[in-house]
């Protein structure tokens, strides 16, 4: 595995073009013809207890013994493994930054961000935050995670984000993709043309729903909706947030997934770097934790 320090070397080619595959490769080179002796003690370890259980002590000593003596080992070789993907995907960020010529950082700070996603939580955390320009204007990408309930009913959600900077001053609007599994709405519900009720959903304060509808308008639902958007978007203090449900783990997949961010900024670029808004009530959206 190359050096995780950054940056590596003076190459404009990132190394790194599956995470999964390179976590893979990785191990086995660390390891070696190890890691299938490991693989190999493991499983022989496991059918010995089991069969063990079965034929001898099953009267005697209560089923989860099985588990406390094969669960550990297999335990350590998983977190080892995650331990290495954590690594690899370090470096495919930081690869895909400097590429661009582009900073990166390993984290970032949840609570000073403003839109609703960021505050949903207070188990959240962002990861491999890259900043830089495209076209001359200042973009941000980066991974997010929150958690939400316990036990049970504990759920993770996983996001890579993608976020434009722009010069006007508009309303905090939340267009939720009824495709997620994740829904959210901030202050009004805004009703939209019949044909799109099905895909999405609009959502800003009090007061802003002509603004609202200004910039989403039919024929920007109409393209987002072409396009086969699954992602939601949020508009909130000058930035335009593209939330990609789930992680990136393939390069192919993080360049497609930029462009097609990249030209839904530009399809907002006219009214979100143009429009002033007359203030009539508080236009961003006030939440708690």
């Amino acid at each position: 595995m190359p050096n995780t320090n950054f940056p590596y070397n003076n190459y404009n080619t990132p190394t790194i073009i599956d995470i999964q595959k390179t976590t893979m490769n990785t191990l086995k080179q660390r390891l070696g013809w190890k890691i299938w002796l490991i693989i190999g003690c493991l499983s022989a370890w496991s059918i010995i207890v089991i069969v063990g259980y079965m034929a001898l002590i099953k009267h005697l000593i209560d089923a989860r013994i099985i588990l406390v003596l094969i669960l550990p080992p297999w335990l350590c070789l998983f977190l080892y493994y995650i331990k290495i993907s954590q690594l690899v995907r370090s470096q495919f960020w930081q690869e895909f930054a400097l590429t661009h010529n582009w900073l990166y950082e390993t984290k970032g700070n949840p609570e000073e961000e403003a839109g609703i996603m960021f505050h949903q939580s207070t188990n959240q955390q962002m990861h491999h935050v890259i900043t830089g320009h495209t076209e001359s204007r200042p973009m941000r990408i980066f991974e997010f995670e929150f958690t939400k309930g316990s036990g049970e009913n504990k759920t993770t959600y996983y996001y890579t984000v993608f976020e434009f900077k722009f010069n006007g001053q508009f309303p905090h609007l939340y267009l939720n993709q009824l495709k997620n599994h994740y829904g959210i709405k901030i202050g009004e519900k805004i009703s939209l043309p019949v044909e799109f009720e099905k895909y999405f959903t609009l959502s800003a304060p009090k007061k802003y729903e002509i603004e609202a509808l200004q910039i989403f308008t039919p024929n920007v639902l109409e393209h987002l909706l072409k396009a086969n958007l699954e992602h939601d978007i949020e508009i909130v203090d000058q930035e335009l947030l593209i939330f990609k449900q789930g992680c990136i783990e393939r390069l192919e997949q993080l360049e497609n997934e930029f462009v097609r961010a990249v030209d839904i900024a530009k399809l907002f670029a006219f009214v979100l770097d143009k429009i002033k808004l007359t203030q009539i009530g508080d236009y961003s959206y006030k939440f708690t934790n």
